[in-house]
């Protein structure tokens, strides 16, 4: 008994709170609603235990179809008061299969429940097949497409974040439609890619825009498959991970409707804190005081004294509380031998930034027939429609169209966003002295952001389909022969146009003098297909009654082409204007053909087998091996052999182990396996290009001549991952679960090699050269903490990968130094034995205040007082590239997840938090507003934090305003480095279903109402936008650079979802 006590004294608090429910005025006021209830109504008690005999502290007793209940107490029993003959009991607890009990006449029930074996016999989605949970020998994690059909994200991979270890996820971007870089265990890869392999019921592709246009609504499950055991079935294309995405299928029964709607508005998650009106006009006189040119400007004294100026916050301007609506219809249903599913999705997000948008049209039709009891056949037609508006924020703010943040966070905020004829205002026309405008000595390259987005338009637009068939034969009894093809096809075109309404060049467009040359206009389309045909046998043995064998053997093929072209320059109809300088001016309809197109095609098979022997349930055996062939690689070196094995030992299937009932599960898994990456580019990434800029001159005329580009390589081969994994899945009292994985990933990879440059065009050639490494941990705990009238599940994920370089060709210690931006070289670096992605920056220290300082710290230039000092790392006396310092790296120390559901009767509420810690960020698009000069805005901590005096010398990391040295203070610096720690409160969604009774009044199965806001609040030091902003995408060489990046939403949606 005493073990009992132990085992289950954390349900003390349930046991307390379901007392205190059945106990309250609501619990008596409903057994007590009438005096015939009172006449009719009984006492009833119980004892709840286990197959063992022992007591279930904490069991759940509930009055079907009532909210009258209590949970056992520590001996197990219960009572209930004011019960009648006629109800019913349902008792239940995590772990054990619920049971449901007649009253009648009988007032003392003894329950015995038994454990609930779902969760291990549960079917799970694995490479061409699905097993039980209880045979799984690999590295997986499950997520349940209830876990995301609600969330208010554009698209899947944002409602992934945070719900599995093993995986993370980098949102450098916060456009509409624009999905996070997914990386499993690392970056194993330097010029390839990293993506994972996404398996869409059945059909594999490293399309990330296929997998993020499912509706994930039409989503059963996705499973991720994360060491190379588990993935090395796919071979080549799996070793980046896979993940596998099961969509829903039609089921017997009568039709059933389900409608789903969403309503909300989208902002930006947080503001960059700049200088308002009044600050930035105390810096600004401050810098022309410093610099002696204040006796120049006497309006910008006379403004400020006066105070009748504006306060114009640019970020509220460029910026706006975006709309999005989203709505879901599915229809499913069907027979014993025919069962159908449609469903249809709209999304249409308009973007915090002004001018940009995201819509999207899902469709999904499908069914499944038996033709016989041998034979059975389905189809599925899934064709998706995207239209999307971009901008391009990222850059410096001197430039039309692009860097639209640089420009808003450096614009004077004393100036308005339109003149009173309508105008942009723009400095260099209004704001310099010219025609009687006033002339505050401001910077006339700067654009008025709010420009720069209304008039540019850089419209794209997909059309995809998949198409899926196949037919499915049992000839005999367990085994089972598939046969499938899928058909996809992508359709895109781009129209790019950008007004005379520009500034432009000369300084003059506007919209009542429009400069015709800032006039630019491109279109492209393209169209690409692939054709992949999937072939599989599957057998399923029972040796004995122990022993079982499952056997699967296979062939796929695929052919793959896509066709692109451009057009440059072009007008139409709607946009009428051409270049001036060319024979053709404001012509409707006018085609300016220059341009260029490409085609590229490859072709692929493989054959490849897999076996898993289960003895017991206790020992599972698994191994696979694939063969795969690839018009990607050089004829000699297009076979590639990937394999893996694998075991588990189910140790409490063990009879010495029955007695110890609280350890549910304890599984020690094993796993070796060598997978491949075929994303490496190019699919003719083998062979060299041929070029034509080279003239051969014979006598006196000059012929262009055709001569290769490079080497070509017949022996390029695969990047080749090789894998160890290790994990143990423990089970305690059937409601906790804990999941431990160690790993190490070895990657083989293809990068240039220098080679002698014999013919003086190309001195590099792609070879199999080089290795990374990534090793790490991985843990995941649930727990069923509560369960009753009130439940509880927490899941805990934890996640820490070390990468490093092992190895480069022809024996080089590092990669050639990589920019932070456009402006600053040789920050990023990436040298053997160390993580990809180092920083090397000048480290600040201070700054110089008295002559002494001059005379003691080297200067990297003719720094003064007020400027800044950076170390002298090598100690020569001299600041320059040589006393760049390591300073960070953007890899995090470890990452996690934490997602809580909570319901109470017909209100349910479910929390995901994720986040990092460790890593660096440079805030390099900072470099534009952090001048302290007297024209530009700056932030807050630059401007307010400014050197002011020996006395007052700020922050320390912020030069005076007006400095003549300005270069020498925004070098690379320690000044815009930052932590990347982040806590996200990535989403909150709480909902009521409407009581039973009511839908059935009201015609309906099942409505619920719905409250979701997604990135709610980010917890960081951090003040630009975003720590995961990146300038570079998900590059793993490059990252961590802020360099102005569309800023993450905060998205508040309400809705409504009703089953009829």
């Amino acid at each position: 008994m005493k073990t009992k006590l132990l085992k289950n004294s954390y349900v003390l608090p349930m046991t307390l709170f379901c007392s205190a429910l059945t106990f309250s005025p609501l619990g008596v006021a409903q057994a007590h609603a009438t005096t015939n209830v009172v006449q009719q109504a009984k006492t009833v008690k119980g004892t709840v235990v286990d197959e063992t005999g022992e007591p279930v502290i904490g069991a759940s007793v509930m009055v079907k179809g009532t909210s009258v209940g209590c949970a056992t107490d520590l001996d197990g029993n219960f009572t209930l008061q004011n019960v009648k003959p006629e109800q019913t009991l349902t008792i239940s607890y995590i772990g054990y299969t619920a049971q449901t009990i007649a009253i009648g006449q009988q007032t003392n029930f003894n329950v015995v429940l038994k454990p609930d074996n779902k969760v291990l016999n549960e079917v799970v989605v694995v490479g061409y097949g699905a097993i039980t949970k209880r045979s799984v020998s690999t590295s997986m994690s499950t997520v349940k497409g209830s876990n995301i059909a609600e969330m208010p994200t554009s698209n899947i991979t944002q409602s992934l974040s945070g719900l599995s270890s093993g995986i993370t996820l980098q949102q450098t971007s916060g456009e509409p439609g624009a999905a996070p870089s997914i990386r499993i265990r690392g970056a194993g890869s330097i010029n390839s890619g990293n993506d994972p392999l996404y398996v869409i019921d059945g059909y594999p592709t490293t399309d990330s825009e296929l997998f993020n246009n499912i509706n994930p609504s039409d989503i059963e499950d996705i499973q991720i498959l994360k060491d190379a055991a588990s993935s090395a079935i796919y071979g080549s294309k799996a070793g980046n991970g896979v993940i596998i995405v099961t969509t829903k299928k039609g089921k017997a029964g009568k039709p059933t409707v389900n409608f789903s709607t969403q309503i909300g508005v989208s902002q930006a998650q947080t503001r960059v804190d700049v200088l308002d009106a009044k600050d930035y006009l105390d810096m600004i006189i401050e810098a022309r005081t410093n610099n002696g040119t204040i006796s120049k400007y006497p309006e910008l004294t006379k403004l400020r004294d006066s105070g009748n100026y504006c306060n114009t916050d640019w970020q509220d301007a460029i910026f706006r509380n975006a709309l999005n609506y989203r709505a879901n219809a599915t229809v499913t249903g069907g027979t014993d031998m025919i069962a159908y599913n449609f469903s249809v999705n709209y999304q249409n997000e308009d973007g915090i930034l002004l001018n940009s948008f995201f819509k999207k049209v899902n469709v999904k039709a499908g069914f499944d027939a038996k033709l016989s009891k041998y034979v059975k056949i389905g189809a599925s037609f899934s064709p998706s429609y995207n239209k999307k508006r971009s901008q391009q924020p990222t850059g410096v703010n001197t430039e039309d169209v692009k860097g639209v943040i640089a420009d808003a966070l450096s614009y004077p905020p004393i100036l308005p966003v339109y003149q009173a004829n309508g105008d942009y205002t723009q400095i260099s026309q209004h704001y310099s002295g010219k025609n009687g405008t006033p002339d505050y000595g401001l910077n006339t390259q700067l654009r008025n952001p709010v420009c720069n987005l209304l008039e540019n338009n850089n419209d794209s637009w997909s059309l995809r389909t998949l198409t899926n068939a196949y037919i499915e034969i049992t000839p005999i009894k367990n085994l089972t022969i598939r046969s499938t093809v899928d058909f996809s096809t992508n359709s895109t075109k781009l129209d790019y146009y950008q007004s005379a309404y520009l500034l432009g060049s000369s300084y003059t467009g506007n919209k009542s003098t429009p400069f015709l040359k800032s006039v630019d206009a491109y279109r492209a389309s393209g169209f690409g297909y692939n054709t992949y045909w999937s072939t599989t046998a599957s057998y399923n043995w029972d040796i004995t009654d122990k022993m079982n064998l499952n056997a699967v053997a296979g062939y796929d093929f695929e052919y793959n082409s896509a066709f692109n072209v451009r057009q440059d320059d072009r007008t139409d109809a709607d946009n009428p204007i051409a270049y001036l300088g060319t024979s053709i001016k404001n012509v409707m309809g006018a085609n300016l053909w220059t341009g260029s197109s490409s085609n590229t095609n490859y072709v692929f098979d493989a054959m490849f087998t897999r076996l898993i022997f289960n003895y017991d349930s206790k020992y599972v055996l698994s191994g696979s091996l694939r063969r795969d062939r690839s018009s990607k690689f050089g004829p000699d070196n297009r076979a590639g052999l990937f394999y893996s094995a694998s075991g588990a030992w189910n140790i409490t299937e063990e009879s010495w182990m029955k007695p110890i009932t609280w350890l549910s599960l304890a599984k020690v898994r094993a796993s070796y396996g060598v997978t491949g990456n075929d994303q490496i580019g190019s699919n003719y990434a083998w062979i060299s290009t041929i070029k034509t800029d080279h003239n051969v001159v014979f006598g006196t005329s000059s012929i262009p001549s055709y001569y290769p580009g490079g080497y070509s390589n017949r022996e390029l081969g695969w990047e080749k991952n090789k894998q160890y994994d290790l994990g143990i899945d423990l089970a305690f009292f059937n409601r906790i679960n804990l999941n431990v994985d160690l790993y190490k990933r070895t990657s083989d990879i293809v990068m240039p090699a220098n080679i002698p440059n014999f013919n003086g065009i190309a001195s590099s050639v792609y070879m199999n050269s080089g290795q990374v490494e990534n090793k790490g941990i991985e843990l995941s705990l649930n727990a069923k903490v509560l369960q009753g009238a009130f439940n509880w599940e927490t899941t805990l994920n934890w996640s820490m990968n070390k990468n490093k370089i092992l190895s480069l060709a022809n024996n080089q210690t590092q990669l050639a130094n990589g920019k932070a931006g456009t402006k600053w070289g040789n920050v990023i670096r990436n040298i053997v034995g160390r993580p990809m992605g180092d920083m090397y920056m000048l480290k600040v220290i201070g700054t110089y205040n008295t002559e002494e300082d001059l005379q003691k710290y080297p200067k990297f230039g003719t720094e003064g007082i007020g400027d800044l000092i950076f170390e002298d790392t090598n100690g020569d006396k001299v600041v320059n590239a040589n006393d760049y310092q390591h300073v960070g790296n953007y890899q995090p120390d470890f990452t996690y997840g934490w997602n809580n559901k909570f319901s109470y009767k017909n209100f349910d509420l479910a929390v995901t938090i994720d986040g990092q810690v460790g890593g660096k960020v440079i805030y390099a698009a900072a470099r534009a507003f952090s001048l302290n000069r007297w024209d530009d805005n700056v932030l807050k901590e630059s401007g307010l934090g400014r050197w002011q005096s020996p006395e007052n010398p700020g922050n320390g990391k912020s030069h005076k305003a007006g400095t003549n040295n300005l270069g020498s203070n925004i070098q690379p610096s320690t000044r815009y480095l930052y932590d990347a720690d982040f806590l996200r409160i990535r989403n909150v969604a709480l909902g009521y279903t409407l009581p039973t009774q009511i839908c059935r009044y009201i015609g309906l199965q099942r409505v619920r109402f719905s409250a979701n806001v997604q990135n709610l609040v980010t917890f960081d030091k951090y003040p630009g936008y975003s720590v995961e902003a990146n300038y570079n995408g998900n590059s793993a060489t490059n990252n961590g650079v802020d360099f102005g990046g569309y800023p993450i939403a905060r998205v508040m949606t309400f809705g409504i979802n009703a089953t009829f």
